[in-house]
């Protein structure tokens, strides 16, 4: 009986020590040269961009991979008022951005988010008021709200077809915010969406079947299926619509 005990517990130091040697080594947090910082995700196989150190660069890169192992997120809040940063590269092997994540990056001029990408979180490029050229990624599916609230030099906006929600006040206040093209399966907008854009003379509609609006979220019932459809096939007209005569409804498509 003690031999077989002392076997058994033989046996369970020898796992536990396999299990430390094949996870526990792994860092749980990592600075780079750059003065970002990693920390591991729950599933140990893939890592977060979490925070700043000592920022030493204006000009961004973001790696794919630490330690082996990817980048797939960048959390929230990272560069919020970081306002010298010039450019972010962002890899290809992030799949969220998230909330207020370059929140009043000030000197940020452009941005081009990866196919990787799923979600924008909210406000995650709010009041980058010098932010003239957005490049959304092919596999975004959702544009928080407030994404780019406030982006006052953003002129013009393309909507990747892969994108379905588009939420409130994703595009509010872009003053010279002139031209935004609405991708094919986008199915829901949010309320004020392009609120104060002011210069804003058209809005394309890549589908422009069975578009519905409604004055608020609340509103929205099974009946209202039965409503009217919107035209929107007029760019002009839906400028209008969307920053001042229904500026303060939500829009779907059934």
């Amino acid at each position: 009986m003690k031999n077989f005990l002392i076997k058994i517990l033989s046996l369970c130091i020898i796992i536990s020590t396999a299990l430390f040697i094949g996870t526990g080594c792994v860092e749980k947090s990592v600075t780079d040269e750059q003065g970002l910082i990693y920390t591991l995700n729950e599933d140990r196989q893939s890592y977060t961009l979490t925070g700043i150190d000592t920022l030493k660069d204006v000009f961004i890169i973001i790696p794919s991979h630490i330690k082996d192992k990817p980048v797939t997120h960048i959390g929230e809040g990272v560069f919020k008022r970081c306002v010298n940063i010039m450019s972010v590269t962002i890899p290809n092997s992030v799949i969220s951005i998230g909330k207020t994540a370059f929140f009043y990056c000030r000197d940020l001029t452009s941005i081009e988010i990866p196919d990787s990408v799923k979600t924008i979180g909210a406000e995650a490029f709010g009041s980058c008021i010098n932010l003239r050229d957005v490049q959304i990624g092919d596999g975004v599916e959702t544009i928080g709200k407030s994404a780019f609230f406030l982006c006052e030099s953003l002129t013009t906006i393309t909507i990747p077809n892969n994108v379905t929600d588009i939420e409130d006040w994703a595009f509010a206040c872009c003053d010279n915010l002139t031209s935004a093209k609405i991708g094919v399966n986008v199915t829901n907008i949010g309320q004020c969406v392009f609120s104060s854009c002011n210069k804003l003379g058209s809005v394309i509609f890549s589908d422009t079947s069975t578009w519905h609006r409604v004055e608020s979220y609340v509103y929205w019932d099974e009946e209202s299926k039965n409503d009217a459809e919107i035209d929107v096939t007029n760019p002009s007209r839906n400028a209008t619509y969307f920053k001042s005569t229904y500026k303060d409804f939500y829009w779907y498509k059934i």
